[in-house]
């Protein structure tokens, strides 16, 4: 699963060419769940690197859903 996020992430930044990574980021974030939408923002208001950040925002989408579904049993 988080493989499949981190893809994801990865083919929304690079459809995102001719952006800043600030932007990109920001784009991404706009796209994403909370968990990795707070973890991209953040990422670009620091300027982070890309890659970095997508894998952490893939992690918290991770976490997130295993939290929610681990609460909803």
């Amino acid at each position: 699963m988080r493989t499949v996020l981190t893809l994801s992430f990865a083919i929304l930044l690079a459809a995102c060419g001719g952006q800043s990574n600030e932007e990109q980021l920001e784009e991404a974030a706009n796209q994403s769940d909370p968990a990795a939408a707070e973890v991209l923002e953040n990422a670009a208001e620091n300027g982070m690197d890309p890659q970095e950040a997508l894998q952490e925002a893939g992690n918290a989408a991770v976490e997130a859903d295993t939290n929610a579904a681990a609460n909803s049993q």
